[in-house]
């Protein structure tokens, strides 16, 4: 019994590995995008005189919003892998992962927070300042929560796959044992 929980647990650690390996990819990829999407954004703007615009700030916000959102979605779909192919899932390993995929969502917040203050300081409309660090802290927070919940409602979905597997288990074992061994 030791030898299949460590067998598990090894498994587990590999795809956890392998999610959050291709997972800390993508954030990097998102990072390094943004400068030259908020440039982008600066350049199409500046023609129109709102360059170092109030509207420019809630455009900035929105693209790293969007890209937190984007995030979530991402680092959900990538654990819900791990879930679904590890041999054994239990809840400690998925609150782990869930976690796990937080911290990386907390890197790509932080980098989008920088940016998103380097843009009030640029233009003269502190008083904006507040209420777009809110409008980016939820969306930070409503990513967290959708894959806090994606990645329990895989593993319940999982559960409930294997409580709904067992009695045609048991009768395939039942009649392997009554059978001499033949299907």
């Amino acid at each position: 019994m030791q030898l299949m929980s460590n067998v598990s647990r090894h498994q587990m650690s590999d795809l956890q590995s392998l999610a959050h390996q291709k997972s800390a990819a993508n954030l990097q990829r998102r990072i390094d995008a943004l400068p030259a999407a908020i440039q982008a954004l600066q350049r199409k703007l500046a023609p129109q005189g709102l360059g170092l615009s109030g509207n420019m700030l809630q455009q900035v916000e929105e693209l790293c919003s969007a890209s937190i959102r984007e995030y979530g979605d991402t680092l959900t779909t990538e654990y819900r892998w791990a879930i679904s192919q590890a041999l054994f899932v239990s809840q400690s390993w998925v609150e782990r992962l869930i976690v796990e995929a937080n911290a990386l969502l907390e890197a790509l917040h932080s980098a989008c927070k920088k940016h998103v203050e380097q843009a009030i300081s640029m233009v003269s409309v502190p008083r904006a300042g507040p209420g777009l660090l809110a409008e980016l802290a939820k969306s930070h927070t409503s990513a967290q929560d959708q894959v806090a919940l994606g990645l329990r409602s895989a593993f319940s979905e999982r559960k409930r796959g294997v409580v709904r597997a067992l009695p045609s288990l048991v009768f395939r074992l039942i009649s392997r044992i009554f059978s001499g061994g033949h299907p």
